[in-house]
């Protein structure tokens, strides 16, 4: 435990690399989109569920892309920097860096919910003139567990893709195109019948996160999911040659 704890600390001093700064900052700009496009969110006198529904099917596909990205970034980072190498030789265990990065990824989902229930709120009062308890009674609960686990399992899906293929560029340039791939499926979808398209990482993490009440069949699909990115990822820290000695 005391390891893993240590782990952590480190990836909290990692955070605020001059790398990973310019990125939030670039999440903070980036935000300027989704708040225009939740402009076109259907105003209404009254306050319903469907405002908090159509504001988390807005900010769906950002969030989720930018917990993947984040994680490509920063993952590729130490392997490119050689800081791995050094905490592997330091002696800190793969397992404890595997670790780390997990509690980091829960904790970055909670920062990015956190901001987007801000803005939630921020929308809700300043442009659609909604009480604040009327919108606070509005977040179904069911809604805000649907949103955390999706944003946990986008940044597995981050942390899968760079331990495993281990390339940076190539990671920050799949998600963007992968993306459109899954757009394409999720089209097809509305046209006809795809029983697949529900298990493709993007559309079932979409499905989780805009869906505002538990649907137990649609957490099964993002655990197993998630699993295998948890599972692929501890196998290829495993399996990463690196110098230097390793305390277990």
């Amino acid at each position: 435990m005391r390891n893993y704890i240590i782990a952590f600390k480190i990836e909290l001093v990692k955070l605020f690399r001059h790398s990973n700064v310019l990125f939030l900052f670039l999440i903070v700009y980036l935000n300027l989109t989704p708040i225009s496009l939740s402009y076109q969110i259907v105003d209404s006198t009254t306050i319903s569920d469907d405002f908090f529904t159509n504001f988390s099917a807005h900010f769906a596909i950002y969030s989720l892309l930018i917990m993947a990205i984040f994680f490509v970034n920063s993952i590729g980072n130490d392997f490119s920097e050689g800081s791995f190498r050094k905490l592997i030789a330091m002696g800190l265990s793969k397992q404890s860096y595997l670790i780390g990065k997990i509690l980091l990824i829960i904790l970055f989902s909670l920062f990015i919910l956190f901001l987007n229930v801000i803005l939630y709120y921020i929308l809700g009062i300043l442009k659609f003139e909604y009480a604040f308890f009327d919108l606070t009674s509005s977040i179904p609960y069911a809604g805000i567990f649907n949103q955390t686990i999706a944003l946990i399992c986008a940044g597995l899906f981050g942390l899968f893709f760079i331990t495993v293929f281990r390339n940076r560029i190539i990671g920050l340039v799949f998600f963007p195109f992968w993306v459109s791939i899954e757009f394409y499926f999720k089209l097809m979808e509305q046209i006809k019948d795809l029983y697949f398209a529900k298990f493709i990482p993007g559309n079932a993490l979409f499905n989780l996160y805009a869906n505002p009440a538990f649907e137990f069949d649609s957490f099964i699909i993002i655990a197993l999911i998630g699993s295998f990115f948890f599972i692929a990822s501890w196998s290829g820290l495993k399996h990463r040659e690196e110098t230097g000695s390793r305390i277990q």
